[in-house]
């Protein structure tokens, strides 16, 4: 007989999915809104770097929205970019802005995810857990990732 090496849960333990997030989870939570804060700031006083790619994106979503499928700029089928930027760019406008107008607080989304995402995956690979909120608060505050995420760009997580 081999003793059990972790007592059994206690019957008043609360469920996984009620259990408050630890305070490593929420400073990671924070470097991601810090990091999509940025995002927006950055928009709002540069305007979104366009790029041919990123006209593609735009062009498809109005294509879709108009209801023309997914066809770019100059008419032709869109085939040489994976369809999911784009069709998150037509959900993220509600029907109501221009995609061109959605693209910024969008990608702000997506750096933030990103940012949490990585997170808590280094979270829990690493020896040390601290080096996971490091690793998050350089990743809000870098200026080239946050630059790209100004941008549209194909390199979008959302993308692959």
């Amino acid at each position: 007989i081999i003793p059990r090496m972790t007592p059994p849960p206690s019957p008043t333990a609360p469920p996984a999915a009620r259990r408050r997030p630890d305070g490593l989870t929420l400073l990671i939570t924070a470097a991601a809104i810090l990091g999509a804060a940025l995002v927006l700031a950055r928009q709002a006083a540069y305007g979104p770097g366009l790029h041919y790619d990123s006209i593609n994106y735009i062009a498809v979503a109005r294509n879709l929205l108009g209801g023309e499928g997914f066809s770019n700029f100059n008419g032709s089928v869109y085939s040489l970019w994976p369809p999911v930027y784009p069709l998150l760019l037509v959900a993220a406008t509600l029907g109501i802005f221009d995609p061109l107008d959605a693209a910024g607080p969008l990608n702000a989304v997506i750096f933030g995810i990103t940012i949490f995402v990585v997170g808590q995956y280094l979270r829990r690979r690493l020896l040390s857990r601290y080096l996971a909120l490091w690793a998050s608060v350089m990743i809000a505050l870098s200026i080239p990732l946050a630059l790209c995420r100004r941008g549209f760009y194909p390199t979008q997580p959302s993308s692959l």
